[in-house]
């Protein structure tokens, strides 16, 4: 009689142990997304070549340390590279008018076939690179053209470059 008891208190145990796991609630824990601060690149005419070069401050230069910033892209004069390590999946958008001026790409190598252009990029979380290609330049007439890219991540979305378009010199 003792070891039915017994047995009997050990299997009650054992159903409340497990009855009390499976109503527990498990919380997943909230990513709270790192985006990068807002970096500034120039695109402007020399005005003794008449070529268009990107400039930017070396603070927004792209170091590995960093894992964000602007660089060269490698296979074309007219397109920015712009590096970045988000910890979420995200979404980037040239914002407003600035759609007109400038295309974002994703892709690999040195040819331009190897990349896809629009409006939009997107990925998943950890190192990126993101390239930006003029596809316009204000006339010498207008003002310089301030285009920003939006990065969205966790339903949250803030501004992370600001591209500047200087206008044509003739």
């Amino acid at each position: 009689m003792k070891k039915i008891t017994t047995i009997l208190s050990l299997v009650a145990i054992v159903a409340s142990a497990l009855f009390v796991t499976s109503c527990a609630q498990k919380k997943e824990p909230t990513l709270v997304p790192a985006f990068p601060y807002n970096k500034t690149a120039t695109y402007s005419q020399n005005e003794d070549t008449g070529e268009y070069k990107w400039t930017w401050a070396s603070a927004d230069s792209f170091k590995n340390d960093k894992g964000v910033g602007f660089q060269f892209a490698k296979f074309d004069g007219t397109t920015l590279e712009y590096r970045m390590t988000p910890n979420a999946e995200w979404t980037a958008k040239v914002v407003g008018q600035g759609r007109a001026y400038i295309q974002i790409g994703q892709g690999y190598g040195f040819a331009d076939e190897n990349y896809t252009w629009g409006e939009t990029a997107s990925g998943d979380r950890g190192t990126n690179a993101l390239y930006f290609k003029v596809i316009k330049t204000p006339e010498s007439y207008e003002e310089a053209m301030e285009v920003e890219v939006a990065l969205s991540m966790c339903e949250q979305e803030m501004v992370v470059a600001t591209l500047v378009i200087e206008p044509q010199i003739y």
